[in-house]
């Protein structure tokens, strides 16, 4: 199961997504359709998550790129209607790609 799968299976299907973060089901739809979830949307993602008590964190996002992420949240993500709405992100998590050889 890819990222975006498992971010549509956690929240309940691509309408409960997409209301969760107050867009478009034909957006999830395109994420679905690509297989990734925009790295732009990922801090709206955790935030919706949070929010609705889904179960979903960075290392579920960061699984499409297949590379082990090493992620220091700088603090709690400050969510509001801004960041779950906004099409960038300031970004409160720092994340470093560590390449794993197989």
């Amino acid at each position: 199961m890819n990222s975006v799968d498992l971010v549509i299976s956690r929240f309940g299907g691509i309408r409960k997504t997409a209301r969760a973060l107050d867009m478009h089901a034909s957006s999830v739809l395109r994420w679905k359709k690509s297989g990734t979830v925009p790295l732009h949307r990922w801090m709206a993602v955790l935030c919706a998550a949070k929010q609705h008590n889904v179960q979903l964190d960075l290392m579920d996002l960061a699984q499409q790129f297949g590379v082990a992420l090493h992620a220091t949240p700088a603090s709690e993500p400050a969510c509001n209607s801004e960041t779950t709405n906004s099409t960038s992100s300031t970004g409160h998590v720092a994340v470093s790609p560590v390449i794993v050889e197989p």
